[in-house]
């Protein structure tokens, strides 16, 4: 049984899998964050205990894999895999000239959806950040963008406004001038990011082969959000970058 793990900027999310997903959650990063019985109470005692292995995609530092790595031998006696990026893996070829310099879980979000592609893809990661990557029918990763998250786009116009609490924000589906400056944030974020799906679905278009459309893969915690901007054919895939850490692992 293997524990995945995904850490990213401001959450951990793991997913324990055995011939499919077996248990999933999310831990906030925090002073806690590697506080054993909270896992523990998570996971289940009977999960803690049949752990095998654990394979790690993690785009923060140093000081998080000594950390981790302490706590996943407390827990479960086991050293985690991390995952890296691949020059060319799956038939998928990186197009930053430095590879290193790419997100793992990026790169993995691609191998996973891109696996059997014939048409191309588009990955889309909405997290605290959101991420957009382009692969063609060749297999060559074309590049992508990178724009503050949801939470982070109002938190830059919000943070020094007392008065409103981030947490109050909710996204309207409909553009129309806001009455009141909580309002008036809601709908520039939205019209933002509509604008946004909009210009990534264009460039889709325009990576795809004659007659076809590359695949939209939808990922991250904000995919809800992001959904109703993009085609009624974009796949939502929550677990994509353990989909693609499983590849890297040659265990997909």
């Amino acid at each position: 049984m293997f524990l995945l793990v995904d850490a990213g900027n401001s959450r951990i999310k793991w997913c324990v899998w055995h011939e499919g997903a077996q248990r999933s959650g999310v831990v906030q990063i925090s002073e806690d964050v590697f506080t054993a019985g909270a896992w523990a109470l998570q996971l289940g005692e009977e999960l803690v205990s049949s752990v095998g292995a654990i394979y790690v995609s993690s785009v923060r530092g140093d000081a998080f894999r000594l950390s981790f790595d302490a706590f996943c031998l407390d827990l479960f006696n086991v050293l985690p895999i991390y995952a890296s990026v691949d020059s060319d893996n799956y038939g998928v070829r990186v197009g930053y000239s430095d590879p290193s310099l790419l997100g793992v879980d990026r790169w993995l979000a691609m191998l996973a959806a891109y696996r059997g592609s014939a048409e191309g893809v588009v990955v889309i990661d909405a997290g605290t950040a959101i991420t957009v990557d382009y692969v063609d029918s060749c297999g060559d990763h074309l590049g992508g963008l990178i724009v503050p998250g949801v939470q982070a786009m109002a938190s830059s116009l919000l943070i020094n406004t007392r008065e409103i609490s981030i947490e109050s924000l909710t996204l309207p589906q409909i553009w129309g001038p806001g009455c009141d400056t909580l309002s008036c944030v809601e709908q520039g974020v939205a019209a933002s990011l509509k604008g946004l799906m909009a210009e990534v679905v264009a460039c889709a278009h325009r990576i795809s082969p004659p007659g076809s459309t590359a695949t939209i893969y939808l990922t991250g915690g904000d995919a809800s959000i992001l959904k109703s901007w993009l085609p009624s054919g974009v796949v939502v895939e929550p677990l994509l970058v353990f989909h693609g850490l499983l590849l890297s692992q040659k265990l997909g």
